[in-house]
Order: C-alpha cells, then sequence, then structure tokens
C-alpha cells in the first residue's frame, strides 16, 4: 500500500497515493522550519518545533513521542531501526519500534551539525 504523507502547519495528513483520499490526520503541534516526513515501513517519523512524533503509517496513532525544548537545533533521520536526533553537541538514538533510547554521543563543543547516514569508507 503507497501512502502521501504531508506535513503542514501543526498538522500531518496522510493520503492514500491511489485515490487521494485522506486516510488520517494528526496535530504535531507547531513547526517552525517543515521538515519532510520519514516513511519506513509501517510508521511515519514528524519532526515539529517542540519535538519528534513517531505515528503508525496505517491508522495515524502515536507510537511515540519524544519531547525537545524549543532552544534545541536538531536535524532527524532514520537509520535501519533507530531514530536519530542531532542537537545542540548531542547525536542521540531512539528504537524505532519503542522510542527507548539507544545511545547517545556527546560532541560538545562542535556545534550543530546535520546527521547523515552512510557506509564508512571502504578499509575503515
Amino acid at each position: 500500500m503507497n501512502d502521501v504523507v504531508v506535513l503542514t502547519s501543526g498538522t500531518v495528513v496522510c493520503l492514500d497515493a491511489t485515490t487521494g483520499a485522506e486516510r488520517w490526520r494528526q496535530e504535531v503541534g507547531a513547526v517552525l522550519e517543515p521538515r519532510r516526513p520519514i516513511v519506513v515501513d509501517d510508521v511515519v517519523v514528524v519532526e515539529a518545533l517542540l519535538g519528534v512524533t513517531v505515528f503508525e503509517r496505517i491508522t495515524g496513532l502515536v507510537r511515540w513521542r519524544l519531547e525537545l525544548t524549543r532552544d534545541d537545533d536538531r536535524d532527524v533521520t532514520v537509520v535501519g531501526e533507530l531514530v536519530v536526533v542531532g542537537s545542540r553537541g548531542e547525536v542521540r538514538a531512539f528504537d524505532l519500534v519503542t522510542g527507548k533510547a539507544r545511545w547517545s554521543a556527546g560532541l560538545q563543543g562542535l556545534g550543530f551539525w546535520p546527521v547523515s547516514v552512510g557506509r564508512p569508507p571502504f578499509g575503515a
């Protein structure tokens, strides 16, 4: 089943890709800079001003939510079964299914950089 997921100003909407019919709609709160929702298998990951929310793709039910402060500059991506959040000198990883914290890496003094996913260079 294919879906189109759209993030508007504070609302995420899931549409049927074939018919355009609305499947579900959920409020996520204020969105300062709209980011592209991430659709992975049966979940939708949405970044909003005050946190990250993971929804069930089919039903729109909230699977889990990570609350963040308004001052957190951040970037969010999905790596396999992890939601990775980079913000102000720290990168944290959360289980995609449960939201349980898996690990964090302090990068104090380095500022904020977008989180990228990739394989290590050959021979590393």
